[in-house]
Order: C-alpha cells, then structure tokens, then sequence
C-alpha cells in the first residue's frame, strides 16, 4: 500500500478529457498557455472548457516566461492556479504572486542535486514546486517529453526537501512506474502529461483510467467505475 497522491492532469485540451478528469476526481487540470506545445490550449477553447467545467476541477494555467497581459487573459478564461516553466527569477514570481493573486506553481528541472537545491532561492515567493526532467538538446519543449529523472535526488534529499513548500513529482510518470515512482519518493502530489496520451498532444481515456486504477488497485480502493 502506498500513499494516495494528489494528481494533476497536464495538456488537457479537449472537452471530453476534462470530463474524464472529473470522473476520476482528479485534483487538478493543467491547461498549456505555450504556443510551441503540442498541447497548446487558445484563449477560445480554454474559455470554452472552463466555462462548462467551472468549480467541478482546479484549472491550472501553464506558462513560460508570460508577460502580464498574456496570464492576464489566462485568469479572464477562469485558471485558479499559475505554473511558471520557463527561466522566471523568483523576483518575477513574487511579481505576479502579488499582482494577481493566485497561487503559483514553480517548475524546475531537475538533472543533479544542484538543479534541486534552487528551490531555497524560490521559497519565499511560490506555493508549490513541480520536479521535471531536464530537457536534452533534442526536446523542443521543456516539459512533457516523457522522461524521468533520477529519483534518487529526491529519495536522499527527502527531509530536507519536505522542510519547504508542497511539491509534485513529474516527469516520464505512467501506469507502468507510478508506484515505484511514489514508494521511492513519497510524493503526495503527481502530474502526468505524456503517460496518459496516445500520441503528443492526444490524451486517451483508457490510459487516463489504466492510471488511476494502478493507484487505487495499490490502496485496495474501489474501482467500480474504472472497471465498466
């Protein structure tokens, strides 16, 4: 048995894989405000999803390096929560912490234990911290590219890193490495992109379901709806 995390969905863009995200009671939405994404998400079409799914889930709105008007927009369409994945200095997240007044999300990515230790520089002016693998030179985008890194970074620096803010775990996580992932780490919040997609940019309900069973089945929780 292990410890039910908190979950995060990330690169929703479609109506009906909010509506499967509902279902499953997953914690959060992550909508992908990057125009170089393959999951990218207009200003029209998040409007449109939050719009018809408004308090049922947490949307979080998805950003890299953003000017004001652009997260602006963002909060016009309904976001709740703010995640910086681009090269924001933590003067520029206490920025738009205190301007618009949601909680932020500050994603880092993470190769060596160095790459970890940067949270001390952000601890003050975010809410949560998100653990991604570092991109190599041929991944066009920063996240979602369906790599883990080493979790052993995480495992030794447990109670150390537990001294700071609330953090997810993310990176290359699927069906297939989600309890090996939380037994090693002990994350109590996930998110996951590229595991629950047919293709980049393709969410697939089927692998959406296959990975909360493998979390419930671990906590001997019901799993009626999965099954049917």
């Amino acid at each position: 048995m292990i410890d039910f995390p908190k979950i995060k969905f990330c690169g929703l863009s479609k109506l009906k894989d909010i509506e499967v995200a509902i279902k499953l009671n997953i914690n959060w939405a992550g909508l992908i405000y990057v125009k170089s994404s393959p999951r990218y998400v207009n200003f029209q079409t998040s409007d449109r999803i939050i719009k018809k799914y408004i308090n049922m889930i947490n949307f979080v709105g998805v950003f890299v390096d953003p000017d004001d008007d652009y997260i602006e927009r963002a909060i016009k369409s309904g976001i709740d929560t703010i995640q910086l994945h681009g090269k924001e200095t933590p003067e520029r997240c206490a920025y738009i912490g205190r301007v618009f007044q949601l909680p932020i999300i500050k994603a880092f990515s993470i190769y060596s234990e160095e790459d970890l230790k940067n949270i001390t520089n952000y601890k003050d002016c975010c809410d949560m911290f998100l653990f991604d693998a570092k991109k190599s030179k041929k991944d066009i985008n920063i996240g979602g590219n369906g790599k883990s890194f080493d979790w052993n970074i995480i495992k030794n620096n447990e109670s150390w890193l537990n001294s700071f803010k609330p953090w997810f775990l993310s990176g290359g996580l699927s069906d297939k490495n989600i309890l090996n992932a939380i037994n090693l780490t002990k994350a109590k919040a996930v998110d996951i992109s590229s595991g629950i997609e047919k293709y980049k940019g393709c969410k697939d309900s089927n692998l959406m379901k296959e990975f909360i069973f493998k979390l419930k089945k671990a906590n001997n929780i019901d799993n009626k709806f999965l099954e049917k």
